[in-house]
C-alpha cells in the first residue's frame, strides 16, 4: 500500500470519526431531554427493561451491519 493511499484512508476515517461525533452529540442531547421529562413526571431515570431492549436491538443491528462481536460491548445488570 502506497503511503498516498494510507493517507486517503486516515483522511476516511477522520471525517467518519467527526460525522459519528455529530452523531453522538445530537442523541446525548436528545437523551438529556428524556431525563427532563423523567424527572418532571417522577419516574427513574435508568429503566432495565428499555435498556435490556435497545441493548439486544443494537448488537442486531451491529450484527445486521457486518460488525464483529468483537466491537459490540457487553454490560451486566
Amino acid at each position: 500500500m502506497t503511503n498516498a493511499k494510507l493517507q486517503e484512508l486516515r483522511e476516511q476515517i477522520d471525517i467518519l470519526d467527526e460525522e459519528l461525533l455529530g452523531v453522538l452529540a445530537k442523541r446525548d442531547g436528545v437523551v438529556k431531554e428524556v431525563g427532563k421529562i423523567k424527572k418532571a413526571a417522577g419516574l427513574a431515570p435508568f429503566d432495565e427493561k428499555r435498556w435490556k431492549e435497545m441493548f439486544e436491538s443494537r448488537l442486531a443491528i451491529a450484527g445486521k451491519k457486518g460488525l464483529s462481536k468483537d466491537v459490540s460491548v457487553k454490560a451486566d445488570i
